[in-house]
């Protein structure tokens, strides 16, 4: 037996019986498992890609980067890339191999990140402080509440992006004198059930990735390149939608483009704006 809470006016206890639990929950599973059997991307993340047949990804969602960054090419030549919400690594996983190519696709040398005693750290948790870059001359900083496991050449930093002690480790991986390429935000929020709730806390989440990436990012005009200073971040749909691209968003990038990968399930009202030209 079993209580479950629906949300109304009033809240009513209602209790199912435990086979009734059982057969649902059975159900579900069965709909996961098969949707996911039958998704390619599912398949894919297991075989490897053309970016490096050798190579499986931590998640499907690393499709959506591949996509993005073939017809915008925001990775090439990026020196110092932060990905928010990065757990389980997946982005990190692909930003890495394109970085391994160099700016014109020659594998470059890659090093283990040191600490400040010279030895080995993959990681940045609480308490610990920066290390120095972990690819020859790049750099890629990922962040999400959740821990990331190791990836070679990434920093890794568990904490919540919204909170200051988070940003103030964020910020020191960060080097001043270069600032950042290319900033990816696939922050979601948590879904409770409430739209309403949930496409707000996603908007928000958008108009933090901006923040920073206007604090952060490179201009178009230091890096001698149009579309220099790139930020990449999802959103889901909302009536604001177009307010904040017109008021953020193209106030402060000489292009902008939606898009909605094609490895994005159909059903998902997530797309991706893509940002370039940064103007300062």
């Amino acid at each position: 037996m079993f209580s479950t809470i629906l949300p109304s006016k009033r809240s009513i206890a209602i209790t199912l019986p435990s086979t009734f639990q059982r057969r649902y929950a059975s159900k579900s599973s069965k709909q996961w498992l098969s949707r996911q059997s039958r998704d390619p991307f599912v398949r894919q993340r297991n075989q490897g890609t053309d970016i490096d047949p050798g190579t499986t990804f931590r998640a499907r969602s690393a499709f959506k980067l591949i996509e993005l960054n073939e017809r915008y090419k925001f990775l090439n030549g990026a020196r110092t890339v932060v990905d928010l919400g990065g757990a389980p690594g997946g982005w990190s996983q692909v930003v890495a191999k394109e970085m391994e190519k160099g700016p014109k696709g020659v594998v470059t040398e890659t090093s283990k990140p040191i600490d400040m005693d010279g030895e080995p750290k993959m990681e940045l948790h609480e308490g610990n402080e920066l290390q120095l870059p972990t690819t020859l001359g790049r750099k890629i900083i990922a962040v999400d509440l959740l821990p990331i496991s190791t990836i070679p050449g990434v920093i890794s930093i568990q904490g919540d992006f919204l909170a200051p002690e988070t940003r103030r480790r964020l910020v020191q991986a960060i080097s001043p004198a270069t600032g950042v390429d290319v900033v990816l935000s696939d922050m979601a929020p948590n879904m409770s059930g409430n739209r309403l709730r949930d496409i707000d806390l996603s908007l928000e989440l958008c108009t933090m990735a901006f923040d920073f990436a206007k604090d952060w990012l490179v201009t178009a005009q230091e890096t001698g390149k149009p579309h220099g200073g790139v930020l990449v971040m999802k959103y889901f749909e909302h009536p604001e939608l177009q307010a904040f691209r017109k008021e953020y968003l193209q106030a402060a990038f000489r292009y902008v483009s939606n898009v909605k990968p094609t490895s994005s399930r159909s059903e998902s009202s997530e797309a991706y704006w893509i940002c370039s030209g940064f103007k300062g």
